[in-house]
C-alpha cells in the first residue's frame, strides 16, 4: 500500500531547490504529472519514479540515485527493487534447474551413456547452460542453451508498449545458436518451453547456413515432459541424427 505523504516527501528531496516546472524539464516528467504528484492524486509508475529521482539540478549520483529511488518505490507502494531483482534471479535459476532435469532425464531413458561436463567458454554471442559429452555415439559433444522468455509487454500511460515480438524474439535466439564456431562431432540445442517460440524456429529447417548439427526441443514444465524434438540443421555428415524426442514417436 502506499503512502502518499511518505512519496511527497521523497518529491520534495528529489526536486530540491528546482521549481516544479524545473523539475519535470530536468526528469522528463510533464508538468501536469508534477502537479497532480504535488495534489497527491497520482501515483508515478516505476519508470516514472526512476527518472523522478535525479537528484537536485539534474545531479546524476549514482549512490544517491539508487537510495532515492528506493525510497520513492517503497513509498509508492512497490516492493524493493533489489527484492524485485532477487526475485527474478531466483525464478531464472529455478527455470535453468528444471530444463536441466528434464534434459538429464531424458537421456537417461534413452539409455545414452554420457557425463556432464564444466561449460568453460562463453560465446560472445550464444552462452549454453549445459553440455554432456556421449560415449558410445557419433555425436561426442551435446550442447544445450536454454532459451528464457523474452520482454513483457509494458502498459505505460494507457498504451502497450512491445519491446520484441515472441516471433523476432525466436528468430533472436536462433541466430545467436548459428553464431557459435563450428566444432566436429557436436551437436547444439535449443531448448524452450514456448509452444510460439518453438514453432517460430522450426519454421526455418533446413533454410539456415549452419555447417553443424542444431535443434530445437519443445518441453512442458507442468508435466516434466519432453514433448517435441526438431532438427534445423543436419549438416555433420559424420554424426547420426539422435533425439530426446523425436516428435513422431514422442509419447512412446
Amino acid at each position: 500500500m502506499s503512502d502518499r505523504n511518505t512519496l511527497w516527501e521523497t518529491i520534495l528531496k528529489g526536486k530540491g531547490d528546482r521549481t516544479y516546472r524545473k523539475y519535470g524539464e530536468d526528469t522528463g516528467v510533464s508538468y501536469s504529472n508534477i502537479q497532480r504528484l504535488v495534489h497527491k492524486q497520482y501515483i508515478p509508475t516505476p519508470e516514472t519514479i526512476y527518472k523522478l529521482s535525479i537528484g537536485d539540478k539534474g545531479q546524476k549520483d549514482e549512490r544517491q540515485r539508487n537510495k532515492l529511488y528506493r525510497e520513492m518505490m517503497l513509498a509508492a507502494g512497490y516492493r524493493d527493487p533489489k527484492e524485485l531483482e532477487e526475485d527474478e534471479e531466483t525464478k531464472r535459476r529455478d527455470f535453468f534447474n528444471k530444463l536441466e532435469l528434464l534434459v538429464l532425464g531424458g537421456l537417461i531413458r534413452k539409455d545414452i551413456r554420457f557425463r556432464k561436463q564444466t561449460i568453460d567458454k562463453q560465446y560472445r554471442f550464444f552462452a549454453p547452460q549445459m553440455s554432456v559429452v556421449l560415449e558410445e555415439s557419433s555425436i561426442q559433444e551435446w550442447t544445450f542453451k536454454f532459451i528464457e522468455h523474452g520482454p513483457e509487454p509494458v502498459i505505460r500511460d494507457g498504451s502497450i508498449y512491445i519491446k520484441i515480438t515472441p516471433m523476432r524474439y525466436a528468430r533472436q535466439c536462433l541466430a545467436e545458436a548459428v553464431l557459435i564456431p563450428l566444432k566436429d562431432n557436436r551437436k547444439v540445442t535449443l531448448v524452450t518451453d514456448s509452444v510460439d517460440y518453438y514453432a517460430e524456429m522450426i519454421k526455418f529447417k533446413n533454410e539456415i547456413s549452419f555447417a553443424g548439427d542444431l535443434s530445437v526441443m519443445l518441453v512442458d514444465l507442468r508435466t516434466m515432459s519432453i514433448k517435441q524434438e526438431e532438427y534445423i540443421a543436419h549438416e555433420n555428415r559424420n554424426t547420426n541424427e539422435i533425439f530426446l524426442c523425436k516428435t513422431e514417436s514422442c509419447g512412446e
